[in-house]
């Protein structure tokens, strides 16, 4: 990676600024500043003077008129992010019990305090822990089905999604990972699912339905 600024690396601003551009270039790109600002609740211009900023940081590329696209560096920042906030929504889900909607409150501010050293403790702790949590057992001993077989009004619990980078990365950061309950509002005659994810609702085509392997929803004790 090329030098980076210390103070832009580890300012939460800017990361959000990577994090909402990551996302949004998975619908287009480049990403329009106006759109950027509208995602972000900022003005126009701070949204513009920001960019040019990541610009000179090889962070984000800049093109008139049209918007702004990620560079190399600005992606691979933007992935550590969202995988940190990955790890502590599967940690607060399966091993403390937690709400989808909790989880994804406090991973979201999670993820710009942990150091790569704590993520990767995080990781082993969850790859050696992971299969003994409650949610793990119930997944692996429920019946499984993908989640382009329901139809409109199903309630369900993810269990697997086995989308390819980066379009995973998109998935989990929209609140589609295991343990989310999701309900299904509608199917369009192409195979499209409408979802209600947590506080928003999510399209997504038929193909990535089909990677998605849900359950019914475990029942609380």
């Amino acid at each position: 990676m090329n030098d980076i600024h210390p103070d832009l690396l580890f300012s939460e601003s800017v990361e959000m600024y990577l994090l909402r551009i990551a996302l949004l270039s998975q619908v287009e790109q480049p990403v329009p500043i106006a759109r950027l600002a509208d995602e972000l609740g900022i003005s126009a211009v701070s949204t513009n003077q920001m960019c040019r900023k990541l610009e000179e940081k090889d962070l984000v590329t800049y093109q008139p008129y049209k918007g702004v696209m990620l560079t190399a560096n600005g992606e691979a920042i933007a992935d550590q992010i969202l995988e940190k906030r990955r790890l502590w929504q599967e940690f607060m889900i399966n091993a403390l019990g937690m709400t989808t909607a909790e989880a994804e409150d406090y991973a979201c501010r999670f993820e710009h305090v942990t150091t790569d050293e704590v993520s990767h403790r995080l990781a082993i702790f969850l790859s050696k822990f992971g299969q003994t949590t409650a949610h793990s057992l119930a997944a692996s001993m429920a019946p499984q089905q993908p989640l382009n077989t329901l139809q409109a009004g199903q309630s369900v619990e993810i269990v697997r999604v086995d989308s390819p980078q980066p379009l995973l990365t998109f998935l989990t950061a929209e609140g589609l990972f295991p343990g989310a309950l999701i309900k299904v509002l509608a199917v369009s005659s192409h195979g499209a699912y409408l979802l209600e994810v947590a506080d928003h609702q999510l399209s997504i085509a038929a193909e990535i339905a089909a990677d998605i392997q849900v359950m019914q929803p475990a029942e609380k004790p």
